[in-house]
């Protein structure tokens, strides 16, 4: 299930002297990486360094999740659009013995939540309210915003299209190669 993004409430990792140095040592790389990023072209070296604090382990680093929840603090604290509008929430139903039981585990990480669902199959529900008309903003998930943010987006019924045509297209090629081929050889 996709729905609209609400803030985030992480509980900052208490913070030790080693884990400190190695937020000090890794917060210019990271500057590196993401002071080009959209929407984040104005940010700081304290500003890294205050979100790494936030998102960081307990050794200083980050990983993916972090990575991606770091790049959110850090646009909300531009006050910009965060990079992720939607909140991804895998519904899982665990079923035991005497009941099956729901949990919902919610994640803004799009890589982990549609390599989930390619993984085991699942079709990506996306919440109405998701649709609805916002407050003028241009990246509301309509038809036409979709096609302008993204032009080389294609519906999965005009790629199945497409592709039932190349697979005719691709032998007929093959067939005429072997045939001038044939030719040449004579």
């Amino acid at each position: 299930n996709i729905e609209k993004e609400s803030p985030e409430t992480d509980d900052t990792i208490a913070s030790s002297p080693e884990r400190d140095e190695a937020i000090q040592k890794s917060s210019a790389k990271v500057f590196q990486a993401v002071k080009n990023l959209a929407g984040l072209t104005q940010v700081t070296m304290d500003q890294i360094q205050t979100a790494m604090l936030r998102h960081a382990n307990e050794d200083g680093a980050l990983n993916r999740e972090a990575f991606t929840n770091l790049l959110n603090t850090l646009r909300q604290s531009l006050n910009t659009k965060p990079n992720a509008k939607f909140k991804f929430i895998l519904e899982v139903n665990v079923i035991g013995q005497d009941s099956i039981q729901t949990l919902m585990i919610p994640t803004i990480d799009p890589v982990k939540a549609l390599g989930l669902s390619m993984r085991y199959k699942v079709e990506i529900q996306i919440d109405p309210v998701c649709f609805e008309e916002g407050d003028g903003d241009s990246d509301v998930a309509t038809v036409e915003n979709i096609y302008k943010q993204y032009p080389a987006f294609r519906p999965i019924q005009e790629l199945y299209e497409d592709a039932k045509i190349m697979d005719g297209f691709i032998p007929n090629m093959f067939q005429k190669a072997k045939k001038q081929q044939g030719l040449d050889d004579n």
